[in-house]
Order: C-alpha cells, then structure tokens, then sequence
C-alpha cells in the first residue's frame, strides 16, 4: 500500500477501484449525501434527482458524466468549494470503511486474478484515499491477490508518472491497463503505447480501448490472452469503439 507505484521485471495488470474492482453505487451516494447536505434544501432535491436518473441510466445523463462522481462534482459546480467536496469524498470513504455501503466486488475478479498467476504482476491503481479501500478488499478477499494497491493515485494527471514507474524501462505493452474511467484509466495508457480495457457496455465512438465488455468477467478472456503473450496482443488487436 503507498501513493507511488513501483517497477516490476513482469507485466503488469494494472486495476481501477471504483466501477471496476469494486461495484454498486453506496459508495457515490454516500458521496452525494455528503455533499448535497449542503447545498440549499431546493438545491438538494432537484440535485438528488439528476442523480439518481444519472444513476438509472438515464441516455444523455450517461453521455455527459463519466461516472456519478463526475456527476455529483457538476451538480454542485458554483456551489461547493474544491476543499469541501474533497471532504465529503474523504467522509463518505470513512463511511465505506466501516460499512460496505452496498458495494460488491466485480464478477470473476478473484478468478481472474488468480488466473494471471505469476504471469504478472497485479496492481490496483486507485484515486481513492487508502480508507475505505483496503478494507473493501479484505472485505471483497483480494488482498492476497494483488501485489501493489497504490491510492491517492491523482488520475489522471500523474497516470504517466505511474506509467514509466511500472514498465520500468520495459516496451509500453507490457503493462494492460483496465478501468471504467477513460479519460482516467485508459486515455494515457493508450498514448504511452500500453494495452487497454475498457470496463463499459459500449463505450463511446471517441473512447477507444484494445478490448471493451460490461465486467471484468467479460474481459478475462482478452486480458487472458495479454497476459500470455503483451506484444502479440497490442500488434494483432487496433484499439475500437462503438458509440451507445
């Protein structure tokens, strides 16, 4: 556990936390709680309704937020500061550390870790503060399945950073980055020359990703396939997508 990512002689599969890892909207609504508590009370109602539709999939909701703490963070936009909302993040963390809130780990992610074997090197990557996190993976049982959990990641803007760190002078392809979040999780990733995949039903036309499908159950076979041979995989596969 740390805030910096470490170099690996192996591939690396490289994990997001929230909508990828770990699954069910408590954690964001409990963010929500946090933050709409202080907005005026008809504020606070017409802001949890835009979420909640946000939330129910809602087509140009989902079009215009990439997850519901984007959305959260846009509906309080002009009326929470920065340092506010980052305390009602951190609260709603503390909450998730000591009530599961509903959240559930991702379907297959404990096969597929365990699948990957000593093939890779097994990283979650997560802008989460580490509250909340570790004990949704002792409570999920994938402690002992991942070698790094790096928080307070501050995607995207340091994702090159943990990039470089990890590949470690290795070629760009030996690292597969697989996240929910595009713009966080794969869009560097993708620049740097890395293998992607893209946790979405169907991701946008300008979201491109080696491999997309709805889980990581979905996924395993393509990040299967990585694991076994990186370069082949980048070569033989053109990053896609398909609008919703």
């Amino acid at each position: 556990m740390s805030e910096v990512a470490v170099g690996s002689v192996r591939p690396v599969l490289m994990l997001d936390f929230d909508g990828t890892v770990s699954l069910g909207d408590g954690p964001v609504l409990a963010y929500a709680d946090e933050a709409f508590a202080q907005l005026p009370a008809p504020l606070r109602a017409a802001a949890g309704e835009q979420l909640r539709r946000f939330l129910g999939g809602d087509p140009e909701l989902v079009r215009r937020y990439a997850d519901g703490y984007g959305c959260v963070r846009d509906l309080t936009a002009g009326r929470l500061t920065s340092d506010q909302l980052s305390a009602a993040y951190l609260a709603s963390r503390r909450r998730l550390a000591v009530d599961d809130l509903g959240s559930y780990p991702a379907p297959g992610v404990a096969d597929l870790l365990t699948a990957i074997g000593d093939r890779a090197t097994t990283v979650l990557l997560t802008n989460s503060p580490a509250v909340g996190v570790v004990e949704s993976l002792e409570r999920f049982g994938l402690a002992g399945l991942l070698d790094q959990v790096v928080v307070s990641a501050h995607k995207p803007h340091r994702m090159a950073e943990h990039v470089d760190a990890l590949t470690a002078g290795r070629p760009p392809e030996t690292l597969i980055s697989v996240g929910d979040h595009w713009t966080n999780d794969l869009a560097i990733p993708l620049e740097c020359g890395c293998a992607t995949a893209h946790v979405s039903s169907a991701p946008a036309a300008d979201q491109p990703s080696h491999a997309w499908g709805p889980d990581l159950a979905a996924l395993a076979p393509a990040i299967l396939d990585w694991a076994e041979d990186p370069a082949g995989f980048v070569a033989s596969r053109r990053p896609v997508a398909v609008s919703r």
